[in-house]
């Protein structure tokens, strides 16, 4: 929940939701020929929904935007079959945890700098008053502490998440491609059946 709350931080952080930024005509990550096929595909299949040009997206971005959410939001619907999407059930489902995984981590970081306090004190505490050697697990214990403290500052950060989200948004996309040859089998089935005497 916390994960999915703070989402819209890192939508603003990255420029916009990466499905929608991806297509837009300004964005490079996805070549203009590939993007200029997946329009091509929509435009069959939500023919009331105009896509900007690069000229309307650059005097209205918000309204490209939201042209663009609509793409995202249609795609979603007719991509719930894991079977034939399951790398985008995969990308999606990594994706949430890394956002569910940098939403808790101002808990994660708490905790794991409390043990690696305590942790710490307990070692000087054995070996500064009462004079006794390092206990080997307590020094271990400690560093893995301190390591996954430091992991929750270093590692579990929004451009973690970006990485996977980006990955998530191209797939998402790419599934224009499978609509469509989806399309096409359907289209040869039905024609097939007509034709048998």
């Amino acid at each position: 929940d916390r994960g999915k709350r703070l989402e819209p931080q890192l939508f603003t952080l990255w420029g916009g939701k990466p499905s929608v930024a991806l297509l837009r005509h300004a964005d490079a990550r996805i070549d203009e020929n590939t993007k200029a096929r997946y329009r091509a595909f929509l435009s069959t299949r939500l023919p009331d929904l105009n896509l900007p040009s690069p000229s309307g997206e650059h005097a209205d971005p918000a309204h490209a935007d939201r042209a663009y959410e609509s793409v995202t939001a249609w795609l979603l619907t007719q991509t719930r079959d894991t079977k034939i999407f399951g790398l985008l059930f995969r990308e999606n489902t990594s994706y949430g945890f890394r956002r569910n995984l940098w939403g808790l981590k101002p808990i994660g970081l708490m905790i794991a700098l409390a043990c690696a306090c305590a942790s710490t004190a307990a070692l000087t505490y054995d070996s500064v008053v009462l004079h006794e050697p390092l206990s080997p697990p307590v020094v271990i214990v400690t560093a893995v502490t301190w390591i996954f403290a430091l992991l929750w500052v270093v590692w579990i950060t929004p451009s973690w998440v970006r990485t996977i989200a980006d990955a998530y948004g191209q797939q998402l996309l790419a599934t224009c491609d499978t609509l469509s040859g989806l399309d096409r089998r359907r289209h040869v089935h039905r024609h097939a059946q007509r034709t048998v005497p």
